[in-house]
């Protein structure tokens, strides 16, 4: 008789990572909350933040150009003569997590950066990723963001 193996399939780093913090059920759902910081658990494991840490404060933020954990970091930053909106995010090198930096002018309608990234790695499955705003001619106010969502 041949013998019969069983080759797993991709486990998702998501389970493991929602597991290592003890979380489960309700408190292990991608958009759920459980340590009461109001970031969801997506943003956590996409920033490489640990699923059983309240986040306040100054640990919540990644530090630009040499952090390894936080959520993304928004602020502006010298280009040529001036400054622009700029967005520094973690990003996961394993695909696990889709990320898509935004820029508005008037908080009602997004539009993903057009501008190339920068991306400097950390490690194996983390690298640093920069985006800088190009903004419209004539706007006055610029925000950004970073949609976080799963394959």
């Amino acid at each position: 008789m041949d013998d019969v193996v069983f080759t797993p399939g991709a486990a998702d780093p998501y389970i493991d990572w929602a597991a290592a913090a003890s979380l489960s059920g309700e408190d292990a759902d991608e958009l759920a909350t459980p340590r009461g910081d109001g970031v969801p658990n997506l943003i956590k494991f996409g920033s490489n933040i640990a699923g059983n840490l309240a986040l306040t404060g100054s640990n919540m933020v990644l530090v630009p150009d040499s952090g390894e954990s936080g959520i993304p970091w928004i602020g502006l930053v010298t280009e040529g003569s001036g400054k622009v909106l700029a967005i520094q995010y973690l990003r996961r090198k394993d695909g696990a997590v889709i990320y898509t930096p935004e820029f508005t002018s008037d908080l009602k309608i997004w539009s993903p950066s057009g501008s190339a990234e920068t991306t400097q790695g950390i490690n194996s499955t983390w690298e640093r990723v920069t985006v800088k705003d190009a903004p419209p001619t004539g706007a006055k106010s610029r925000f950004g963001r970073v949609r976080f969502s799963k394959p």
